[in-house]
């Protein structure tokens, strides 16, 4: 008797065909679905996933330049790491910036990171910028970077509103789940920075985002580092 292919690997095979021949026709949509058809991979033998990165590589290209941001964006990532391609920081930065301004929101956030990164004359504006349209279009992450420029006076003003304007964007980045701005809420509750101490609010913020990380209280440590530094050689 011959052995048969799995049936999920038969399914898998079947799909890759159909979405493929519509590909072929120039949908940038059905493009990016196998791109990242590709990229999730599929399960050799021994349980592991295979994952096709040159594969997923090619169809976010042929999706991104049919205007697809979702794909530019995918394709900036894997540039970013050298997956699939070979590792590029300036092809993954042009391709943020391609995918962000195409209003592709996740975009804004990298974006924002890689701009602060350039210590340029105007990267800590473009900086701010992207985090800014990042929190306007509601993702945490853009809340979270001001609440750190807010709070070290990079945004202007005296002390007192420094720390409210903080406080209002950590407690936006907070709603959207973000677990650094938890950590920080506690902070300024312990530290009584624009608002009156409050111990027993300090211990609950601090509490929430232990929990909100998995108790991994050394990488959230390490993720509120990696913003205060930020914010403080912005401001310098």
């Amino acid at each position: 008797l011959q052995s048969k292919p799995g049936p999920n690997q038969t399914a898998l095979d079947q799909l890759k065909r159909a979405l493929t021949a519509k590909a072929d026709t120039g949908d940038a949509k059905v493009q990016l679905a196998l791109g990242r058809l590709y990229q999730s991979g599929a399960l050799a033998p021994d349980g592991s996933m295979q994952h096709d990165y040159p594969g997923a590589a090619y169809w976010y290209r042929q999706a991104s330049d049919r205007g697809e941001a979702q794909a530019t964006y995918e394709l900036a990532l894997l540039y970013h790491n050298g997956l699939g391609v070979p590792a590029d920081a300036a092809q993954s930065f042009q391709l943020l910036q391609k995918a962000a301004e195409a209003n592709y929101v996740p975009a804004m956030p990298p974006l924002s990171d890689l701009y602060a990164e350039q210590k340029t004359p105007v990267s800590g504006e473009r900086a701010t910028y992207w985090a800014t349209m990042a929190a306007n279009a509601g993702d945490p992450r853009g809340w979270l970077v001001l609440g750190f420029e807010y709070g070290t006076g990079m945004l202007g003003g005296d002390p007192p509103f420094w720390y409210q304007m903080a406080m209002d964007a950590y407690k936006k980045a907070a709603d959207g789940g973000n677990c650094v701005a938890m950590m920080q809420i506690g902070d300024l509750y312990a530290d009584g920075k624009g608002i009156p101490a409050d111990k027993t609010e300090a211990q609950r913020w601090h509490a929430k985002a232990q929990s909100c990380q998995g108790g991994n209280l050394a990488l959230l440590q390490q993720q509120v580092a990696q913003y205060r530094a930020r914010a403080a050689a912005a401001r310098e």
